[in-house]
């Protein structure tokens, strides 16, 4: 058992623990390397270390994109990630921490948590900082952390235009009948708040079988954009505001009621820059109760679904049963038309 969501003052608290690693998790988007690793030895949380899961191609899209598991086995233990550890992470950009906490996930190292407001908010409490000269890269068996995949917890483009061509979302019209089903699930979560308090547990589920999502979650923050017919619109800055992440259960359940979530059947969430669809899936983690598991992302940007979805479409449209009627659905973009 242990947080996901921490304080700084949970970290004040705890940081002496013998599992504990503390990890600035920075992307550093629009820095070099070489620059990144200066900003670092410049500034940062005391004890902790860099932890940079990039490589030099500025030009690639860190928040989207998915290592390889050889990649991000090499660049984590280069940098001291071992197994077995608690690890926790921060960022200066209030952005970097959600998406490695994800990546993490997906490599099946579970025990990872995000503090709270990153370093500005540590700073702010004028806790404990520190500069060091920029470590070399260290010499580490390769034992020490292997990265596993989990495949079931995304979804690829040709996954989505399938399930969608076979009509088997569940309609905002039809939730009304899951209302029981929600109750009784909210009173499950209610119990394990009671014995957790604050304290958002991840329990690792031990079946990894491919999901099979009922609901998709848009979590754009423009939701003029086209959408997914069906989809149900959670916007990722109902939870998260000047880098602090909504971790009040009560409002979370009230979020999820009001938008027909049912948590407790298996999501898709999608999104565009790779931070809203992975905070949307923390926030789907926190209230679950029950892990990563039935907590699926699409890979890339639904945007970019949207856009290189047309040809397909085209040949959908004429398969039987699907909710495509004929290209004429679609606009030049390839995206929805509004229903």
């Amino acid at each position: 058992m242990f947080p996901t969501v921490i304080s700084s003052e949970w970290l004040i608290e705890n940081i002496n623990q013998q599992d504990i690693r503390i990890f600035d998790v920075s992307f550093f988007e629009n820095e070099t390397i070489e620059k990144a690793k200066h900003l670092f030895a410049k500034e940062h949380i005391k004890n902790s270390t860099q932890l940079l899961l990039r490589g030099r191609d500025l030009s690639m899209q860190f928040f989207t994109k998915i290592p390889k598991a050889s990649t991000f086995t090499q660049l984590a233990t280069q940098q001291g990630f071992s197994r077995g550890i608690h690890a926790i992470l921060y960022d200066r950009d209030g952005r970097s921490a959600v998406r490695v906490w994800w990546l993490f996930q997906y490599f099946s190292h579970v025990r990872v948590s995000i503090l709270q407001g990153g370093m500005t908010a540590w700073k702010a409490k004028n806790l404990p900082m520190e500069e060091r000269k920029i470590a070399k890269l260290a010499e580490v068996p390769v034992t020490a952390f292997a990265a596993q995949p989990r495949p079931d917890l995304i979804v690829e483009p040709v996954e989505l235009a399938q399930f969608l061509a076979s009509n088997k979302i569940l309609m905002p019209e039809e939730l009304p009948q899951y209302l029981e089903s929600i109750r009784q699930y909210e009173r499950v979560v209610d119990q394990k708040q009671i014995l957790n308090q604050l304290d958002m547990v991840d329990i690792q589920g031990q079946v990894k079988k491919k999901a099979v999502f009922e609901q998709i979650i848009d979590a754009r923050s423009d939701q003029n954009k086209k959408l997914i017919p069906g989809s149900i619109q959670l916007n990722y800055e109902l939870f998260y505001k000047d880098g602090m992440i909504l971790t009040d259960i009560l409002r979370i359940k009230s979020i999820f009621r009001e938008r027909m979530v049912t948590i407790d059947r298996p999501v898709l969430v999608v999104g565009d820059d790779g931070f809203d669809y992975s905070l949307i899936a923390l926030i789907c983690f926190l209230y679950s109760g029950r892990g990563i598991n039935g907590i699926q992302v699409l890979k890339g940007s639904i945007s970019g679904f949207f856009d290189g979805q047309l040809e397909m479409s085209q040949s959908l449209a004429a398969q039987p049963g699907s909710m495509l009627r004929s290209t004429e659905d679609l606009n030049l973009s390839g995206s929805f038309k509004d229903q």
